[in-house]
């Protein structure tokens, strides 16, 4: 069979236009664990949120630069390319939301990496010293001394890291890890004994995560297309060298 030169030309159009698409969505981060991990802290309520109109969205990351670079002050502000960096990597390390852990950061410290909390939690996302010398051996991470919890890079790897321990203790159960967070896993423990469910906590932290979603979704987007159409895509790429020397 010969295909006509405006045919092969007109192909060549499409699949170049679609690719354009799946380029954009190219990055440091697979969005798979961060739709999976927001129908975790999201339940029932996904399907009709912010978060799912995200779903196919390519500026992701390019949001979690824009907002690290723009919330954190002084300083520090001109360490955000790693900071943003840590939040993407550790993210991806551990498949959480990296949104989530900036939704974490912004109710603990408001982005400020000398936060001091009333009972002696430290940095962006508040960890105790005697926490974070426990993780920090339990994950081999790099921990000197309190004043390491005062380095926005090393605070992240260190809260992650403990937000992945609790998660997996509680099952994947995201009020519960999330109040462990804040008030210790044993007295979690405690309160589901009372059959009390902590909830001030959980709640304050997913209002910041919608709250991201919200601006991100007003910022202008290129849908990266589903995995049927990038496999037609694909099959294009290949078929049309082939259909055009004949």
């Amino acid at each position: 069979m010969k295909l006509g030169f405006k045919v092969v030309v007109g192909l060549t159009l499409l699949v170049v236009g679609e690719m354009s698409g799946v380029t954009a969505t190219a990055g440091h981060m697979d969005r798979n664990p961060r739709l999976a991990h927001a129908r975790e802290l999201m339940g029932k309520y996904y399907r009709k949120s912010v978060v799912k109109k995200a779903e196919h969205f390519s500026t992701v990351e390019s949001f979690v630069k824009n907002t690290t670079r723009s919330s954190l002050q002084g300083k520090f502000r001109k360490m955000s390319p790693q900071v943003a960096t840590a939040l993407l990597q550790e993210a991806s390390r551990y498949s959480f939301d990296p949104i989530f852990l900036m939704a974490v950061i912004a109710h603990e410290s408001g982005f400020n990496p000398l936060a001091i909390g009333t009972s002696g939690e430290i940095g962006l996302m508040q960890i105790k010293p005697d926490t974070a010398e426990w993780i920090a051996d339990k994950y081999d991470l790099k921990y000197d001394s309190a004043e390491t919890l005062k380095n926005p890079v090393e605070n992240i790897k260190i809260g992650a890291a403990y937000m992945s321990f609790l998660r997996e203790r509680f099952d994947s159960h995201s009020r519960l890890y999330l109040a462990a967070y804040n008030m210790g896993a044993k007295n979690v423990d405690r309160a589901l004994d009372r059959n009390v469910w902590p909830r001030d906590y959980p709640s304050a932290v997913m209002n910041h995560y919608i709250r991201f979603y919200t601006e991100l979704n007003k910022m202008p987007q290129i849908v990266a297309p589903s995995r049927k159409k990038s496999m037609m895509i694909s099959a294009l790429v290949l078929l049309i060298p082939s259909l055009a020397t004949q």
